[in-house]
């Protein structure tokens, strides 16, 4: 398995070193969200690094205490206001030019293949 260098980090459950995976949900935790819980401490036990954003803050009430560590453990990105997301955009374009724009333009070919799929399906 080839895995590119920049997903890595310092420790070695794998042979190499421990990889890194980020889930980006609109609003996380909720409670129709259980197996995505399940399946993020899946490949937790397996030794990987989860990273949990999402976009809002989930708004409903969590019963469950499962659900109240995943949201102590997620990020809801639009919290944290206009001038936070610009000077986290700004410290990327400065630090990381290069993996910001193979970013983006993974981005922009995924949309190009979201709306062929979709077309596709209508057809």
């Amino acid at each position: 398995m080839t895995v590119h260098r920049n997903f890595f980090c310092e420790t070695k459950p794998f042979g190499g070193c421990r990889l890194r995976i980020a889930y980006l949900i609109n609003q996380y935790p909720k409670t129709s969200h259980t197996f995505i819980r399940r399946e993020i401490a899946a490949l937790e036990a397996q030794g990987l690094d989860i990273e949990r954003f999402s976009i809002r803050p989930t708004q409903e009430e969590l019963v469950d205490p499962a659900d109240k560590a995943e949201r102590e453990k997620t990020r809801a990105l639009l919290s944290a206001g206009t001038l936070h997301l610009l000077l986290a955009l700004t410290a990327c374009c400065l630090s990381r030019p290069a993996r910001l724009c193979r970013t983006l333009l993974l981005a922009a070919k995924m949309e190009t293949w979201v709306r062929t799929e979709r077309k596709a399906e209508k057809a």
